[in-house]
């Protein structure tokens, strides 16, 4: 109580001293009264106590209690790659076993322009020749024993300059075929040409025949006329030797058309005629026989085909087919060789043959 009291007093003085001392301010300012005025104080209850300096009465706040909390991050920003433009990569090329440009080039080379031929020289001897290829490296010879079955390689030349080559130990009664490829060499690997069309080679004996039918054509070659337009023959009835360059007029007369009487008698003119002259020139006074069948056709033999209208004689014997050679062919009389007539077209066909 009585440390109340003593600030009481103390509060008191404080207030009369500062009245005092602004009456004097106030004279001295000329005659301006200041008041200041004091802060009520609010007695506060017994039992509590005061501060002995005036001034703000603060308030002791309450301890709380610390409840740890996880500390808040900001997130780390996943950073985005800069993309660059998408490269597709080159393939891996794997060579193929051949470039396709060679073998194109390869391809265009002209195998019909060797011309391939052969020819039996005796019963176990064969000579294949031909003409040099445009482009050629060198050549392929693959053979076989049936004109449409597997050919076999056999040969390789390569020199790009030899066009011919000789094939021994054959055996004397059989048939053989032949092929010709061309080639071109490019880094280290062959590209070819296509093949030939395969070429026959008969027995030496029917080899012969073929000879002898190839001296016949330089006698009477292709194109010219078996007839005798411009000559008088009189009676003649073997006019078989006379060729011209003029054809018959076989819509007014057939006077000017050959003649020829064969071995057995038959008188023939145009096709008739000249085959069995060519028969005769090439069997002379062997004995003639008929048949129709075709697969025992052989070179040399005359047939009469068509209902029995035309006359051609066999030059070359193939599998499904035969070449002959003829007159007559297109009604002029004219000579022709070299023609192909399918197996197909010669049913009823009647074949003289002088074998």
């Amino acid at each position: 109580m009585n440390k109340v009291k003593t600030i009481i007093v103390l509060f008191a003085i404080t207030f009369l001293y500062g009245i005092l001392a602004g009456s004097n301010e106030a004279s001295a300012d000329g005659n301006f009264t200041q008041v200041t005025l004091a802060p009520v104080v609010t007695r506060a209850p017994e039992g509590t106590d005061i501060m002995t300096t005036p001034g703000p009465l603060y308030t002791e706040s309450p301890i709380s209690t610390f409840i740890p909390v996880a500390p808040t991050y900001a997130p780390i920003p996943t950073p985005v790659p800069t993309l660059r433009p998408y490269v597709t990569p080159s393939p891996v090329v794997t060579k193929a076993p051949y470039n396709e440009y060679y073998k194109e080039m390869a391809l265009k080379m002209d195998i019909k322009s060797a011309n391939f031929n052969v020819k039996r020289v005796s019963g176990k001897k064969v000579n294949l020749k031909w003409k040099k290829v445009a482009g050629a490296d060198g050549y392929l010879i693959a053979y076989s024993e049936k004109e449409n079955g597997t050919y076999t390689k056999i040969k390789y030349i390569y020199d790009s300059q030899k066009t011919t080559y000789t094939i021994k130990k054959l055996k004397s009664k059989k048939i053989y075929y032949y092929k010709l490829a061309a080639f071109q060499s490019r880094e280290g690997m062959r590209y070819y040409s296509y093949y030939s069309s395969p070429v026959q080679a008969e027995t030496y004996k029917t080899q012969k025949i073929y000879n002898k039918l190839m001296s016949i054509k330089r006698g009477f070659p292709q194109g010219m006329y078996w007839n005798h337009v411009g000559y008088k023959t009189g009676n003649s009835y073997n006019t078989s030797s006379y060729v011209t360059f003029k054809p018959c007029k076989h819509s007014k007369t057939t006077s000017t058309c050959n003649r020829y009487r064969d071995r057995d008698g038959v008188l023939g003119i145009q096709c008739y005629g000249f085959a069995g002259f060519v028969s005769d020139t090439l069997f002379k006074n062997a004995k003639c026989k008929h048949h129709r069948s075709f697969k025992k056709a052989k070179v040399g033999d005359h047939v009469r085909y068509n209902n029995d209208k035309h006359s051609v004689i066999i030059m070359e014997k193939h599998k499904d087919y035969i070449i002959v050679c003829e007159c007559n062919y297109g009604g002029t009389c004219m000579l022709n060789w070299g023609r192909v007539i399918y197996k197909k077209d010669l049913a009823g066909a009647l074949y003289h043959t002088r074998y």
